[in-house]
């Protein structure tokens, strides 16, 4: 009988540890990863020490902001994720009780974007039955550079970033969305505004404005260039287009947001949009980012048909 010393310095690999690594490259946490899987700390070193043993790699090295992997494990994920992906949807199918661990367990989506699109699509997942059980949907709002947001998608710390061009990657895969127009909105009962009102009234008007932090796709941001351009009279700035729309539809001001999202916050907040020539009909290209493994995911695809059917 021969006897392989490889063998017995690398033993066959547990795909669990897999499981648990991937985890803590998503979360880019060690603790939140023995959140999201239910297990405690120790349990999560454990399986990282493992890993490290078994590849003699650091596997994941600790920064101010948490915990970055390695080449090693970066790779070592990118290879395995999408297989551990299809054999637990294989397992799922065959779980015709619905009684096995993978039944029970819950799935994270992880997605930045602006306050506006949080609210409108978080309104329409709240609304789609399929999504009740077996998923958290977490939002984001963005980090002050475009280049960490490119990372964190990497790296799977987020799952989607729906937004503007953040720029080319290779790891990336970006989906347009139909162009955005942008109208006016204000509330029901304004004393001055009304729908055939023009720009020149509008101009008159306080304004609820948004501002970006530190620039973040400021250059090709409509309404970042509309609400900071001189010629018009801008009454307050926030980050948070969602701060824009609530202060609006209890004063005179009025905003701007993308067109299909008028008709949620008129129905629940009596307001009105108002489409007039302050736009001069331009549309504005978003897209939907997502990882290039991740590119056949059907969940993720269906919030991209869903973005894409506005």
């Amino acid at each position: 009988m021969t006897h392989n010393m490889n063998d017995e310095k690398n033993p066959r690999l547990d795909l669990n540890l897999l499981t648990i690594l991937s985890s803590v490259i998503e979360t880019g946490s060690a603790t939140l990863a023995a959140e999201r899987l239910g297990l405690s700390s120790s349990s999560i070193s454990y399986a990282l020490n493992k890993l490290r043993e078994h590849f003699s790699d650091p596997i994941v090295i600790r920064t101010s902001s948490g915990v970055k992997p390695t080449l090693l494990a970066m790779n070592l994920y990118n290879n395995t994720q999408p297989l551990l992906d299809e054999l637990n949807a294989t397992l799922k199918t065959l779980d015709l009780g619905g009684n096995s661990t993978s039944s029970l367990q819950i799935r994270t989506i992880r997605i930045r974007t602006n306050s506006i699109f949080d609210f409108w699509l978080s309104h329409q997942i709240l609304n789609d039955e399929k999504y009740q059980n077996g998923y958290t949907f977490e939002f984001y709002s963005y980090p002050n550079d475009a280049e960490q947001c490119l990372e964190q998608l990497r790296s799977k710390q987020i799952d989607m970033d729906i937004g503007f061009h953040l720029g080319n990657d290779r790891s990336i895969v970006k989906k347009p969305l139909p162009a955005i127009k942008l109208v006016a909105l204000f509330r029901n009962d304004h004393p001055r505004i009304n729908n055939k009102s023009g720009m020149e009234q509008l101009a008159q008007e306080k304004k609820f404005g948004w501002m970006s932090r530190d620039g973040v796709n400021s250059a090709e941001n409509p309404l970042l260039a509309w609400f900071t351009e001189k010629s018009i009279r801008r009454t307050y700035l926030s980050d948070s287009l969602i701060n824009a729309v609530l202060h609006t539809s209890h004063s005179d001001a009025i905003t701007i947001v993308p067109e299909f999202v008028a008709p949620l916050f008129c129905d629940l907040f009596s307001m009105q949009s108002l489409d007039c020539n302050i736009f001069d009909n331009d549309k504005y290209a978003l897209y939907c980012h997502i990882h290039r493994n991740d590119r056949d995911d059907p969940v993720l695809n269906d919030i991209i048909n869903i973005m894409t059917g506005i």
